[in-house]
């Protein structure tokens, strides 16, 4: 008779809304596994075969990240050694735009003919 909210939560009519994952969640559980479970709840099993699988998982997605940022590093330090004589801008040291009067070869486009490219480059390498 006088019913309440609290009268239809308590007494189990009450039905929240179905948990829907954020993007946050969905681009987690896309990262590469490498075959093994994307499940954390194993972790937390009593099964040890199952916490190994999900550990492991984690742990070769540590190492590709690691071999991936000692690759970036290593290609970093090559063109810097390399210096802007042979590696460009790629070794860190900003264009030298030379004087129009001097520019007999037409070198003074260069610089934004490269940066074009690089910047077409990065974007494809996005999408």
């Amino acid at each position: 008779v006088g019913e309440t909210m609290s009268d239809n939560i308590y007494g189990g009519e009450y039905e929240g809304p179905k948990y829907e994952f954020s993007q946050s969640v969905i681009d987690l559980r896309r990262l590469p596994r490498f075959g093994y479970s994307k499940d954390i709840t194993l972790l937390f099993s009593s099964n040890q075969e199952e916490q190994a699988s999900y550990a492991a998982g984690l742990i070769a997605l540590f190492v590709f990240l690691l071999v991936f940022f000692i690759f970036w590093t290593l290609t970093i330090l090559v063109f810097k050694i390399m210096g802007p004589g042979n590696a460009g801008f790629l070794s860190g040291h900003h264009f030298v735009v030379p004087d129009p009067a001097e520019d007999v070869k037409n070198i003074g486009k260069r610089p934004f003919r490269v940066r074009l490219v690089f910047l077409i480059s990065a974007g494809l390498l996005m999408t």
